[in-house]
């Protein structure tokens, strides 16, 4: 143990040393000689394992603290793994040509469908969910975490498309379909 003070122009330090049980008194003008004597005496084991304790103790602490403040930001949430589901549809389109007898549709063109994709947003409207390009019979199926939905295709035909209303639920698939009219006549 250090007890220290200043006499007059000197400053003393009594230095007990636990270990040895030794009591010394160092009186100097110069501070610095007087913490580099201290500094260099050893200290006992009980001292040694109480600081270790209490910067273990610090750490903890801290890195407690520093959980706390991320689980409070608005990214980091304890959630439970909640499985996905499905929103899945058809999109029809046409007519392909101007003039179509019933019963003998024209041919599709080749990317008709895969050069339009699926677009799911979260229910403002503005933030995008997901996205995926139609497969080239006009099928979709997009994961989803379990939510409602928006959903357009895009691009649409003539104009845009409205949004549709979807719920997904978890391990379960949402049908949506969708008709295109592609304003040929």
């Amino acid at each position: 143990m250090v007890i220290g003070g200043q006499v007059g122009q000197y400053a003393c330090w009594h230095i007990i040393l636990a270990s040895q049980n030794n009591f010394s008194l160092l009186c100097s003008k110069n501070s610095d000689t007087i913490r580099a004597i201290i500094k260099s005496q050893p200290m006992s084991k009980k001292v040694t394992i109480f600081i270790v304790i209490v910067i273990v103790i610090v750490i903890a602490l801290l890195a407690a603290a520093f959980f706390v403040w991320r689980a409070s930001e608005s990214n980091f949430e304890f959630t439970e793994t909640t499985p996905p589901g499905f929103l899945a549809g058809q999109v029809i389109m046409g007519p392909f040509c101007p003039v179509e007898r019933p019963g003998v549709p024209c041919p599709v063109p080749a990317d008709a469908y895969s050069s339009r994709r699926v677009m799911v947003y979260q229910t403002d409207g503005k933030t995008l969910a997901a996205q995926k390009n139609l497969e080239t019979d006009g099928h979709y199926s997009v994961q989803l975490a379990p939510s409602d939905y928006l959903v357009t295709i895009s691009p649409a035909g003539i104009g845009q498309l409205p949004f549709k209303n979807a719920t997904v639920k978890s391990n379960q698939t949402t049908k949506l379909d969708f008709d295109i009219d592609t304003g040929i006549r």
